[in-house]
């Protein structure tokens, strides 16, 4: 049975996110250092072996990096909408995977729920806008797992899901890294531990998925070799994975920062995750195949990012799905109860106090970037939105409907904050600092010369098409000009503070 009415949750998160995507900045953390790189590639002609300003970048697997190669070649820039795509489309399918997954287990109401759940938690909805690939990654992660389960089950053409299955785990590898690979095969094997199955574990993992996955591996590492040489090629290899995963040089957490990070990255339906796990453990809730492969694969995933020393919160994502799954797949055996209903209310009454919360944010700033229509409808409404879910819930209204009003107040409220998030765009990014130097520059016939303790300041070539990088105490000396414009750190929110200058004399702060 599939689920009908998708296509109407597709239509209503497109609608939602079309302000973020139209008037968006890109950030600079990520979002335009992958831009960057991707310049990079066009210009050298390189489709394995990337680079940095120079610098090899063997960080991440070249497929997302051809999609943004893709979109840069088709359309002649870098516009937000279509990049932002490549991680709302897999989201979607994502959600609508899971949602024809759990046919045979809930109704088609609960399972739209269950979507409007998913793409409402912090981390798939800040996932889902940003130009980053791990969106993607989980989009075939469950692609691979959901077919595991149709061969497990005996479901749909088996001789095609055999090649599918390892397809879509190489993909999730060719896409963000060996997490791709390993977070599948783990889950898979730990169900089939718990159901006492192991011995069909070679069914599925036999000759024909290594085969095809040491040789799609292999034709890459070949090409990688080719084209950056064995360097590269062992950066990518060893550097790049055993070194992050053991004794990261990068992101490197203990070993319970996931416990903390979830709080944030299921919010604000965090309290009910943590419920459902407590109810399903102690009322044996976990009865059911799908169950138990949904509950296996969200524990091995939270263990083994555990495990591994390089963590962030991002990282987190591919378990999401599962989770949200699995906890909605037992909800109905677990809203009965008082501190259930509970733990949907609490949230409920923090939504009621967001148009509170923003106007006090706005009297305690001198600052007019808080002071925006967008962001005052956006808090009006999740005002709205849980006190009329708290007014259903004590009309003992099913708490699937008070779940459902509170995940499209949240859309409603991301629709109306979008509105304005242009008028945020220089405490975001440097794509209105750059325009600001660019004509500075082009009206005083001055070059541009960009202050290094900018963060990421060599990534601003995507926007700027010649500047130079100094530092503070070289800067008169390097520009070799009567004037020039200084690209600084900003003050007051703001990333950039563009400034002419004549010798060491400040002549002109816009």
């Amino acid at each position: 049975m599939r689920c009908s009415k998708t296509i109407y949750f597709w239509i209503f998160t497109l609608v939602v996110l079309v302000p973020l995507m139209l008037w968006r900045d890109f950030t600079p953390d990520n979002e335009l250092r992958y831009l960057s790189i991707a310049d990079e590639a066009l210009r050298n002609g390189s489709l394995f072996a990337f680079s940095n300003h120079g610098v090899p970048y063997a960080d991440k697997p070249p497929l997302y990096l051809w999609l943004l190669m893709a979109c840069r070649t088709a359309l002649g820039g870098w516009f937000m909408v279509p990049l932002a795509l490549l991680s709302v489309v897999p989201a979607l399918v994502t959600a609508t995977v899971m949602c024809r997954w759990t046919a045979d287990e809930m109704p088609e109401s609960s399972r739209l729920t269950a979507m409007a759940v998913l793409l409402t938690t912090g981390m798939m909805a800040g996932a889902a806008i940003v130009v980053r690939m791990d969106m993607l990654m989980t989009m075939f992660i469950v692609l691979a797992v959901r077919t595991f389960y149709n061969m497990y089950e005996g479901r749909g053409n088996r001789k095609v899901q055999r090649w599918l299955f390892p397809l879509y785990m190489f993909l999730a590898l060719f896409t963000k890294g060996p997490l791709g690979l390993l977070l599948p095969v783990v889950g898979i094997t730990v169900f089939l531990a718990a159901k006492k199955d192991l011995r069909r574990w070679t069914g599925f993992f036999g000759w024909r998925t290594w085969t095809m996955l040491i040789l799609l591996s292999a034709l890459w590492f070949m090409a990688v070799y080719i084209e950056g040489g064995k360097e590269y090629l062992d950066n990518l290899l060893f550097h790049q994975t055993m070194d992050r995963a053991v004794n990261a040089f990068h992101h490197k957490r203990p070993v319970w920062y996931y416990c903390v990070a979830l709080l944030y990255c299921l919010a604000p339906w965090t309290l009910l995750f943590i419920v459902s796990i407590i109810a399903g453990v102690r009322l044996k809730l976990f009865d059911t195949d799908l169950k138990k492969l949904l509950t296996a694969m969200s524990a091995s995933i939270f263990v083994v990012l555990s495990c591994i020393s390089s963590k962030l919160a991002v990282y987190v994502l591919p378990m999401l799905p599962f989770a949200v799954y699995m906890m909605m797949l037992i909800l109905p055996k677990v809203e009965k109860f008082a501190w259930a209903r509970l733990s949907v209310g609490l949230p409920a009454a923090v939504f009621v106090l967001a148009l509170p919360g923003v106007l006090f944010i706005t009297g305690q700033t001198d600052s007019n970037n808080y002071v925006l229509p967008g962001f005052i409808a956006a808090g009006s409404i999740l005002t709205m939105a849980g006190a009329a879910a708290l007014f259903v819930m004590f009309k003992r209204q099913p708490l699937q409907n008070v779940i459902l009003l509170m995940a499209v107040g949240v859309g409603l409220a991301v629709f109306c904050a979008g509105f304005s998030i242009s008028d945020t765009g220089p405490m975001i990014g440097y794509k209105s600092g750059c325009r600001e130097a660019q004509n500075m520059s082009e009206k005083y016939n001055a070059p541009i010369i960009v202050d290094e303790n900018v963060k990421n300041a060599a990534d601003m070539d995507v926007y700027l098409k010649h500047f130079k990088i100094a530092n503070p105490d070289s800067i008169d000396h390097l520009a070799g000009a009567e004037k020039y414009v200084l690209i600084s750190n900003g003050a007051d929110g703001a990333k950039l503070k563009c400034t002419l200058v004549s010798g060491n004399r400040q002549e002109k702060q816009p």
